[in-house]
């Protein structure tokens, strides 16, 4: 086996008790689709007030949008809330000094994930903050790194978690400790796609489609959808590599996939020059269309999709600082996440 990439810990995180393992059933199938021209967009700027960069993660059919900003002194990051009118409001886990608000339901429901002022900085915990503000942990048995992502309106959650090496032992989640898993209820599901060494599970509407990422022994990352007992392979056109570092994307209640590709060999977050390859898509009807770049940004990622087809998304300025931004496309038609 190859050796895996560390997730990126300063975009998203994990999960509660393993309580049953339910086998899936895999298949090699690939999600036949076409590339087609970008579509026309209307872009609307997500910085939270007077932070230096923002992230936006996810939007449910309200327009309710969640994701992070950097905090100071002793706090690391804090998650945050944009509801439909454009009111911010912090979203701190109780006692954590970082804090990432990854998805949110039709509800008003959201996960995450958090670490605690006396944890090493490699530990994540991920979390559910119900719509009254209550938080409830999720943590895996034996998971040191719980990212939960995604959330549906009949509150299943979906995420990942690594299982070794021991905190302050990089990478953080070496080949092969990687998993996704699904919340539904009390039992908790792990999902490893077949033969990958690192598996991601990033979203999940109310029929149960999970969308995801998995990193396969070349290093090469692609997205998988399952559904029905099945996974599809889904990689973007042309693409070097779809996903790299596997950060999020999203699905919503009709099947569309919101997602990011790389252009070129060197891909990644890690370094200015390689973030410039990235670009977002939109997988509808079985067809790629490039979602447009943020005017005057150097990259883009999309990681959050709602019904009405309103994405969530990530670019960097000249200056290298990270915003988010809504895409609200042209096309929109009426569901609930």
């Amino acid at each position: 086996m190859g050796k895996g990439k560390s997730i990126s810990i300063a975009v998203v995180g994990l999960i509660s008790e393993l309580l049953c393992a339910i086998p899936f059933a895999f298949a090699e199938g690939r999600e036949d689709a076409r590339r087609v021209p970008a579509v026309r967009a209307t872009f609307v700027a997500i910085d939270f007030p007077a932070a230096p960069s923002t992230a936006a993660l996810d939007i449910n059919s309200a327009g309710e949008i969640v994701g992070r900003y950097p905090a100071s002194g002793n706090m690391e990051a804090h998650g945050f809330l944009r509801d439909g009118f454009g009111q911010f409001t912090t979203i701190d886990f109780p006692n954590a000094v970082f804090t990432v608000a990854a998805g949110i339901n039709s509800h008003g429901d959201i996960v995450g994930q958090y670490r605690l002022h006396d944890e090493d900085l490699l530990v994540r915990h991920g979390y559910l903050r119900t719509r009254d503000g209550t938080f409830i942990t999720i943590d895996p048995t034996s998971s040191h790194f719980t990212n939960a992502l995604g959330i549906n309106r009949r509150g299943d959650i979906v995420g990942r978690f690594c299982t070794g090496p021991v905190p302050g032992t990089p990478p953080s989640c070496p080949s092969g400790t990687q998993h996704g898993f699904l919340r539904s209820g009390a039992a908790l599901t792990t999902i490893d796609f077949h033969d990958a060494i690192a598996t991601d599970a990033w979203g999940i509407n109310h029929r149960g489609e999970i969308v995801g990422r998995y990193e396969d022994t070349n290093n090469k990352s692609h997205i998988y959808l399952f559904r029905e007992g099945q996974f599809k392979n889904i990689d973007f056109p042309g693409a070097f590599d779809t996903a790299p570092d596997g950060a999020k994307g999203g699905i919503n209640s009709r099947g569309d996939i919101a997602g990011y590709y790389c252009v070129s060999a060197t891909c990644g977050f890690d370094t200015r020059q390689h973030r410039l390859l990235l670009h977002g898509f939109l997988l509808r009807d079985h067809e790629f269309t490039t979602t447009m770049d943020f005017p005057g940004g150097h990259v883009t990622a999309n990681f959050g999709i709602n019904a009405r087809r309103d994405i969530v998304d990530i670019y960097d300025d000249e200056h290298g600082m990270t915003h988010g931004f809504l895409l609200k496309l042209e096309e929109h038609d009426e569901d609930e996440d």
